[in-house]
């Protein structure tokens, strides 16, 4: 928008240093890195091993070719002659760290079944945190700059959790050919208390060609720190939207409540079959369901642009939203055509149902080498069972904002992720050279796009991952390889009109974020491995 950047000099001339508008991006640069060690042994009949991990993730955020609206006119103001807008902002960082302790032991004792009870318990001690940190000034000064809001001193801060958790496993064979395997786990959360959960699996062998099994568990998911704490606000031509943490005061006074755990009920049952001596098959139903699933709640207006045959005018559509704004501590531009908040919250319940089945087959050609062939499809499907109601205090029947979720978050959860998948794998091992070749076909997808009046769909793809390897020595390895091997991309956004992206609400010419196979193409890569 070549008017969206604008100043006066000091002589009273109008300044437009983007007289073709400009591109702002979003730009990051991550850190990640971890490290690991620990010491087994065994003492008095017990296997036991301490182990120790920390890891540590730091994303610092930019933002390049941009500009700050409201910066640069009172620079503008101060010269005489016509100024070049600052283009690039360190907009902050954040960053997350994990430091995990483990205590396993294994015992198996005989009790006079038809098999020895394996015994396996421990514990862990986990410790992370999540930090913000504000970028410079100019990143957040007045509405900050254009695309992506700096992060402010507001937004800043470090927030931890530890954790405990034990366990116990018993496995055993009462008879033969039944294995039964009972595990239960306990956790104490500094920030949520306790749960426990609880898993039982059997498997019934036939023959040596056929066996059935089936497992029956739940789960707990506590929030991620970065869930429940992260802020910050995006910023567009038209809109701006405030990601409120949900753990806030400013999200308390939009109508949210802090987030709390996920639970879930697993069951799921099939069999194993070996009907030839180098095949085997499997297949296998399950069902997953989820309770107060945490999710990114859609977009929630403060104010919105509406028009008739008079023009257009932007109205207020919560008050409510508007003042969850203002108590983050946040100034928008008075020019934005819609302005409104996220976060997160304990959405909704879901339930997933699939069938997985896997065929295996090894064949040798001699001289010629061995190949590893398999094959695997997956069907699912997830409906949502229970939807939350959005806050009585930002609801408004008459512009439709009546949902907790917006029909793209809705088909984030349903249709985004394809139904079916299959993949077919050769692993080809001929002297020293090593060469993988794996083929996966998604089914399709769909998503209705941010502003909720476009359904982008992609249609089913076949991606290709290919993998040489040659072993120079037993111990060193070299491999080159791509994943997405013919560089495909998903669909671009069209939604246009007049040639140009309609409303403001699609980004032209970007990929569906969606894609099950990514964004970014193919990814080529060259690989030394060294064991010892």
């Amino acid at each position: 928008m070549p008017t969206k950047v604008s100043g006066v000099t000091s002589t009273g001339t109008t300044v437009y240093p983007f007289p073709n508008g400009f591109d702002p991006q979003e730009k990051i640069n991550e850190t990640d890195y971890s490290a690991t060690g620990g010491i087994r042994g065994q003492t008095a009949g017990f296997h036991w091993d301490l182990s120790g991990t920390y890891g540590e993730d730091v994303n610092n955020i930019y933002v390049v070719h941009s500009a700050n609206a409201q910066l640069f006119p009172v620079l503008q103001a101060g010269s005489a002659t016509p100024l070049t807008p600052q283009p690039s902002f360190d907009n902050g960082k954040f960053k997350t760290t994990e430091s995990t302790f483990n205590l396993d032991l294994t015992k198996n004792i005989d009790v006079g079944l038809a098999s020895p009870l394996n015994v396996a318990f421990g514990g862990e001690q986990r410790h992370d945190t999540f930090s913000i940190f504000a970028g410079e000034p100019n990143s957040y000064y007045g509405a900050g700059a254009q695309s992506f809001d700096g992060y402010t001193p507001l937004d800043q801060g470090t927030h931890g959790r530890t954790n405990y958790a034990g366990y116990i496993d018993l496995a055993v064979d009462p008879i033969t050919h039944l294995h039964v395997d009972v595990a239960g786990r306990y956790e104490h959360y500094s920030d949520f208390g306790s749960t426990e959960v609880g898993k039982g699996t059997a498997r019934y062998d036939f023959n040596p060609m056929i066996a059935v099994r089936g497992t029956f568990s739940t789960g707990f998911r506590a929030p991620s720190l970065a869930e429940e704490y992260y802020s910050g606000t995006n910023v567009s031509p038209y809109s701006a939207d405030v990601v409120l943490p949900p753990n806030s005061s400013a999200a308390t006074v939009a109508g949210f409540k802090p987030l709390g755990p996920e639970k879930s009920t697993n069951i799921s049952a099939g069999f194993v079959a070996h009907p030839l001596p180098k095949l085997q098959f499997t297949v296998d139903y399950y069902n997953i369901h989820i309770r107060h699933r945490i999710l990114e709640t859609g977009f929630i207006y403060g104010t919105e642009t509406v028009g008739n045959s008079l023009g257009s005018q932007i109205v207020t559509v919560s008050p409510n939203v508007l003042n969850a704004i203002a108590a983050k501590g946040v100034t928008l531009d008075s020019g934005l055509s819609y302005t409104g908040i996220s976060t997160f919250a304990n959405a909704a319940n879901t339930r997933t149902e699939g069938v997985e089945a896997t065929a295996n087959y090894a064949s040798d050609f001699g001289e010629f080498g061995h190949v590893d062939w398999s094959l695997g499809f997956n069907y699912n499907d997830t409906k949502i069972t229970e939807l939350d109601d959005l806050p009585t205090v930002d609801q408004n029947a008459t512009y439709g904002q009546i949902s907790i979720l917006t029909p793209s978050a809705l088909t984030a959860l349903t249709t985004a992720t394809p139904k079916e998948k299959a993949i077919l794998d050769a692993l080809w091992t001929v002297d020293k050279f090593v060469v993988n070749v794996r083929e996966t076909i998604y089914g399709s997808s769909s998503q209705y796009s941010a502003n909720n009046n476009v359904l982008e769909t992609i249609g089913a793809t076949p991606i290709t991952d290919l993998d040489i390897g040659y072993k120079v020595t037993p111990q060193l390895k070299v491999s080159v390889g791509a994943n997405n091997l013919l560089n495909h991309f998903p669909p671009s956004a069209r939604g246009v009109t007049g040639g140009f992206p309609s409303a403001g609400g699609v980004v032209f010419n970007v990929p569906y974020a969606f894609s099950p196979f990514g964004i970014n193409g193919g990814y080529y890569y060259g690989r030394v491995t060294f064991s010892f």
